[in-house]
C-alpha cells in the first residue's frame, strides 16, 4: 500500500469512529478542532519520527494533527490515554508492536488494547539492527558472545521501553548465545541512541530507519 492510499484509509477510518460516536451534526463538521495524536515514546526515536511525518502528510486534508509525546510504561502511558479518551475521533494512538507484547508482559492493564482501542491503519515494518559502541572490544556478532559470556552481566544493553521489539531481540539473543547481558531500559529510541553514542550503553538493538532517509 502506498503512502497516499495509506492517508486515504486512515482519513476514512477515523471518520468512521467519530461518526459513530458523535452526534450526526458533529459528525458533519469533523474535524471541527485539531486532532492529537498521542506517541507513547520520547521524541527522536523511530516511532515519533514516523508520527510526525506520517501527520504532516495529514493536515492537508484534516487541518491541524498534533503529535504529543507522552513516553513512559513501556508505551502503556500513552495507551491508556488514548483508551479513556472521548471516542470522537480527536484522539488517535500512533503505537509500536509494544500494544500487543504488552498484554502478556504486565499482569494489569488500566486498559484494554482489544476492548479500548480500534485498529485503524499499519504504517511500517521496520526491522532492527544489533549495534554496539565503538568501545567494546567485539568486531562481529560471534566476538561479542564470546566476550559476553567471559564477562557475565558486565555487559549491558539499552531497549527502547521494557517489552518493547528491541527488548524482546536481547532476550532472544541472551537466550539463543547463553548469555547474560544487563537491561537498561529507556523510554524510546532517541534517548537509547543517545545513551549508545554517549558510552552509557554497550549496545542496542535499534530500529532500522533510524538515522536513515
Amino acid at each position: 500500500m502506498n503512502v497516499r492510499n495509506q492517508r486515504r484509509y486512515l482519513v476514512a477510518a477515523l471518520a468512521a469512529c467519530a461518526m459513530v460516536s458523535a452526534t450526526s451534526a458533529d459528525a458533519q463538521t469533523w474535524p471541527a478542532r485539531p486532532i492529537r495524536m498521542i506517541v507513547p515514546f520520547a521524541t527522536g526515536g523511530g516511532t515519533d519520527i514516523q508520527a510526525r511525518l506520517f501527520s504532516a502528510k495529514l493536515q492537508p486534508m484534516l487541518g491541524t494533527v498534533i503529535v504529543d509525546n507522552r513516553p513512559g510504561g513501556g508505551g502503556n502511558i500513552g495507551a491508556e490515554l488514548v483508551a479513556k479518551a472521548p471516542p470522537d475521533g480527536y484522539t488517535v494512538l500512533f503505537q509500536s508492536a509494544s500494544l500487543a507484547v504488552n498484554r502478556t508482559l504486565y499482569r494489569k492493564l488500566n486498559y484494554s488494547a482489544v476492548h479500548d482501542l480500534a485498529p485503524v491503519l499499519l504504517v511500517s515494518s521496520t526491522p532492527l539492527v544489533l549495534v554496539v559502541h565503538p568501545s567494546v572490544p567485539a568486531k562481529s556478532v560471534k566476538d561479542l558472545v564470546t566476550l559476553a559470556k567471559a564477562n557475565p552481566d558486565k555487559l549491558n544493553y539499552a531497549s527502547t521501553s521494557s517489552g518493547s521489539t528491541s527488548y524482546l531481540s536481547a532476550e532472544l539473543f541472551e537466550t539463543m548465545t547463553g548469555t547474560r547481558i544487563t537491561h537498561v531500559p529507556y523510554k524510546g529510541s532517541g534517548p537509547a541512541v543517545t545513551a549508545l553514542m554517549g558510552g552509557e550503553i554497550d549496545m542496542l538493538f535499534s530500529p532500522r530507519n533510524f538515522g536513515h532517509r
